[in-house]
């Protein structure tokens, strides 16, 4: 039996499309067929990268007495939780009410009208103890919706109203004065001092947490607050999560000491951890950040990209059939690689014995393989002496069946990735990534919007489609934001305004003052976020924008708007800070003012030396500004006496304009 997925562009769907499952799309067909038939919806999300997706998918997907029971039973509906992350975010929370946990392949079946009543994860072939297998699950739901249908409409009923209590806040509350300093006391708490990072086994990257911290000592001088984001990024950057030979980073550690990494690479965490890295080296200076930056660019750039400039979404874990097949190491291999020499140096660096150090995370048995990673955090692990060996390594490993490429470019991940690169180019005063940046969100703008000037989700193969969430927007926007901070071509302000309109039309709730997920009316219902996970929500995001064009475009009613999203989800920020330190993290931007300097004529080179003295200062430059120079805000930012002058804005409120920068400079050396 063929499926409905050939003429999907998802890698995710694709991979199903000869699965003798009658998969279909998520569609109006195959829930108009499950009315018809009366049969209950099996609905299966994940991604094309996903490892436990893969096992699934050949345990049982491929297998037919399992697709038998499945095409007999169910209508059977496959989603790329990449391709529609509203559908995923919904039924993930589903899941996490039902279960108490996520993950992916993310199982929810439900009635034809969308309304879940049971959900899961991997379920295996065969039963195994605290686990259905799909042979006994799928016999069971079925007999239920036949003689127990009743029972399974009541809990329906249930199930949507933890849905919606689940979607809905407290009571707004405005963010206490002292919640950086709460959030101080508990990431101390949390704290792993010997490994770095923030929890147990499986740790995450969670760049974000980073921000916050940096963004807290760069404020308060706070040394705690530094040395918990210095050993964390040090650890993942001599970890096995950091590919020390192709470079970048994989999805997270499985075990707590970032030795043992699931293996895919995807390109949020590119994109978060260049902003994480980037902060970092502007404090400290330190070459081995550099050095991160430099080479997860190269990554990016070498095998994220092909002849456009976006960036595809992801490479898998597998190859070969095998989690890391293409990223660990023999001890022989090394040995007929390597000359005993640089064998020698490199084991003097990375813990490589014959015996292998990795372990297999479901077998917890030894491979024989070896992982690359450094204990010492104080070794500079790119030295002169090593870098001949990776690119020996790495010419070796090319030759190796590689991990599958999810080419797909989504709009939002590259919106993070935009804002990530722009971040290096300020941090390392490079050219070649601001140019990155700007030929990314070029492309974005000239391909991934409609006729009517929205913007589309997802380009794959010459075609763009899927209308954008606002994951997009928001995740887009934001990039704008930072490419505009580096470039100040207000070019990039403009779209990001334009676009943000369209977000206060598509998504805003005007009745809680917080922005939906999506606008698509093939949902339940309409979901709002709040909570940081491995991507920041949209409305921590959108917080974020509305704070800084508030600043940039110098208008008050959107820094009211910005003050209202965050009251109403202040009481859950209170409640667990920890989780949403990508809101605390901007919440730390505004504290620091927003330094703007507005100049009616150019600066010279030299007056742009000596504003070097305040970090992250914006210059406005109204003689190279021709869409700021329009807007009522900056009619009254006049030249006096036709000279150069100079009007210096913070905190929302600006100083008395100077003709002179000496007079500028001294009162700015006393902020």
């Amino acid at each position: 039996m063929s499926n409905h997925l050939s003429s999907e562009l998802s890698p995710y769907l694709l991979q199903h499309q000869h699965n003798p499952v009658d998969w279909y799309p998520w569609c109006d067909e195959a829930f108009e067929k499950a009315n018809a038939l009366d049969r209950p919806i099996f609905l299966s999300i994940g991604y094309a990268t996903c490892h436990w997706c893969h096992v699934m998918e050949h345990e049982s997907f491929e297998d037919n007495d399992v697709a038998s029971l499945m095409n007999n039973t169910f209508i059977n509906i496959k989603v790329d939780r990449e391709e529609r992350p509203d559908i995923d975010h919904l039924y993930m929370s589903v899941c996490q009410i039902l279960t108490g946990a996520g993950g992916w392949p993310l199982t929810i079946i439900m009635t034809p009208d969308k309304r879940p009543f049971f959900a899961g994860t991997y379920f295996p072939k065969q039963s195994f103890p605290n686990r259905p297998g799909m042979l006994e699950l799928i016999p069971t739901v079925g007999e239920a919706w036949i003689n127990q249908r009743s029972n399974i409409l009541k809990s329906t009923q249930t199930i949507m109203a933890g849905l919606i209590e689940h979607n809905q806040q407290q009571v707004p509350q405005s963010l206490s004065s002292d919640i950086s300093e709460k959030t101080i006391r508990l990431f101390e708490q949390a704290f792993d001092s010997q490994y770095g990072g923030f929890s147990t086994a499986p740790k995450f990257p969670m760049p974000h947490q980073i921000l916050f911290l940096l963004r807290y000592y760069k404020r308060t001088q706070n040394e705690s607050a530094l040395s918990m984001a210095l050993t964390t990024l040090d650890a993942m950057n001599h970890g096995g999560i950091y590919d020390h030979v192709g470079f970048g980073f994989h999805r997270y550690s499985t075990d707590s000491s970032w030795k043992t990494p699931h293996f895919e690479k995807m390109l949020y965490d590119q994109a978060l951890l260049l902003s994480a890295y980037a902060l970092a080296y502007e404090i400290t200076k330190k070459q081995s950040y550099k050095d991160t930056i430099k080479n997860t660019i190269t990554y990016l750039t070498r095998d994220l990209q092909a002849e456009t400039p976006g960036f595809f979404s992801a490479e898998d874990a597998d190859s070969e059939g095998e989690e890391g097949r293409f990223y660990v190491w023999s001890y022989a291999e090394l040995s007929t690689i390597l000359t005993p020499q640089e064998l020698t140096l490199l084991s003097s660096f990375f813990e490589i014995t014959k015996e292998g150090n990795y372990i297999d995370e479901a077998t917890h048995q030894s491979t024989q393989q070896t992982i690359l990673h450094c204990e010492a955090y104080d070794k500079n692990v790119y030295t002169d002496t090593l870098i001949p060996i990776y690119e020996k390594l790495f010419t070796y490993r090319n030759q190796r069946f590689r991990p599958s490429l999810d080419d797909k470019i989504l709009t939002d991940w590259n919106g993070l990735t935009i804002a990530g690169l722009a971040q290096a180019s300020k941090a390392l005063q490079s050219p070649k990534y601001q140019r990155l940046a700007t030929e990314c969100a070029d492309f974005i703008l000239s391909t991934l919007v409609d006729t009517s000037g929205h913007l589309l989700h997802r380009y794959k193969d010459g075609s763009a489609g899927i209308s954008g969430t606002a994951f997009d927007y928001h995740y887009f926007i934001y990039g704008l934001l930072n490419l505009y901070q580096c470039s100040m071509n207000d070019t990039y302000l403009n779209h990001a305004l334009r676009l943000f309109k369209q977000t206060q039309n598509r998504f805003w709730d005007k009745t809680n003052q917080c922005f939906y997920l999506s606008d698509n009316d093939d949902l339940i219902i309409k979901q709002h976020d709040s909570y940081d996970g491995a991507l920041p929500c949209v409305n921590s995001v959108a917080y974020y924008n509305l704070l800084h064009l508030s600043a940039y475009l110098h208008d008050p009613s959107l820094y009211a708007q910005a003050q209202s999203l965050s009251t109403y989800f202040g009481s859950a920020i209170e409640r667990y800070p920890l989780g949403y330190t990508f809101w605390l993290a901007t919440q730390e931007s505004l504290f620091a003012g927003f330094p703007i300097l507005i100049t009616t004529h150019s600066l010279t080179d030299s007056q742009k030396k000596a504003l070097r003295i305040i970090e992250n200062l914006v210059i406005q430059d109204l003689s190279q500004a021709p869409f700021l120079s329009t807007l009522d805000s900056f009619q009254s930012f006049t030249a006096i006496a036709e000279k150069q002058t100079f009007y210096f804005c913070h905190n929302f409120k600006c100083e008395k304009p100077t003709t002179k920068i000496s007079e500028l400079l001294s009162y700015l050396k006393k902020e």
